[in-house]
């Protein structure tokens, strides 16, 4: 399982020194859409610039104007880019269009899909490369997972295309990595700690105890 650190941040700073200090814990660095709605696109290019070995992912939640916009996150330097699961079928075949002749992976966001297990189908068959569980964190109560639309989810989804978003905390990771999805992604016990490469190197702990 990889670790996706979400930079929900607001200054491409912030992000930076934030990888400075636990880069080495975390597979994926995800400009969180905070960052990408302060700051654009140059966040991803700085990260880049400073990171050119780590995979990031630029959380664009594109809705519409897939080429566009998509192009222009992978172009920047992002190596993953989102799009909503409600986009337009046109839409979303589109950015894994876009992403796939530049060699990058496609991510589409599952957030307030009803009808799970028929979208994810329709997903996988339009070739999307991750399929993401994502709980609004306004949606949980605190120490809540949605573990049903997870395992729904999981159950049409190949394991190596599977994400999981869920505002997890050290209380809650344990319940979603039983299940292993290919990407789990992790900020409020990193980003809300003090010492934070030590709060990162606990996550990872915990992770490797279930790889």
């Amino acid at each position: 399982m990889k670790i996706q650190l979400a930079m929900d941040v607001v200054t491409t700073k912030e992000a930076i020194e934030l990888l400075e200090e636990v880069g080495d814990f975390i597979d994926i660095a995800e400009v969180g859409s905070p960052l990408v709605v302060s700051e654009g696109l140059h966040a991803v290019r700085e990260v880049r610039k400073h990171f050119p070995d780590k995979t990031i992912l630029a959380d664009c939640k594109i809705m519409d104007g897939a080429n566009f916009i998509g192009r222009m996150a992978y172009d920047a330097g992002a190596d993953i880019v989102t799009v909503v699961a409600a986009a337009h079928d046109y839409t979303i075949m589109e950015h894994v269009r876009v992403a796939h002749e530049r060699g990058k992976l496609a991510e589409v966001d599952m957030m307030n899909i009803v009808d799970i297990e028929n979208r994810a189908q329709q997903l996988v068959d339009m070739g999307v490369d991750i399929i993401c569980m994502h709980a609004s964190a306004e949606a949980l109560r605190p120490n809540e997972v949605h573990i049903n639309r997870i395992k729904r989810m999981m159950s049409v989804v190949p394991r190596e295309k599977t994400s999981v978003a869920n505002s997890l905390t050290f209380d809650t990771l344990d319940r979603v990595l039983v299940y292993k999805p290919e990407i789990v992604v992790v900020s409020v016990p990193i980003l809300s700690a003090t010492d934070k490469k030590d709060a990162a190197k606990r996550v990872r702990d915990i992770f490797e105890s279930y790889n």
